[in-house]
């Protein structure tokens, strides 16, 4: 069983990645919409303020930010894979994280299943 929690942040980045010349190269932002899924049971529920806590001590952190100021906090360029993979990874510390879902824009989103 699974619960789910939708928080919104607002980040600006570049990606180089794809080469200079590509358009992410340029510094542009995002509307980022992202979804943790924790695992919960009838006996040992999940409290949804709880889930919401962890989630914002991490996003907060990049909220109305540049993205590229925190690339030694996420070990690289911030690409939306590097992001879901930083995230989960620091909610695995205080929530029984099992999936998590970053939308970067309407049509693209990474998703992270957790073990």
């Amino acid at each position: 069983m699974l619960v789910e929690k939708t928080v919104h942040f607002y980040a600006a980045h570049s990606v180089s990645a794809f080469g200079i010349e590509h358009k992410c190269a340029r510094l542009h932002g995002h509307t980022y919409t992202l979804t943790v899924w924790v695992e919960t049971s009838l006996e040992n529920p999940v409290e949804f303020s709880k889930v919401e806590q962890a989630i914002l001590c991490i996003v907060n952190k990049f909220d109305h930010a540049n993205l590229n100021d925190h690339v030694e906090l996420i070990r690289g360029e911030p690409t939306v894979e590097r992001l879901v993979w930083f995230i989960a990874n620091k909610l695995r510390e205080s929530i029984p994280v099992k999936r998590v879902r970053l939308q970067e824009t309407q049509s693209s989103a990474v998703v992270l299943e957790v073990n």
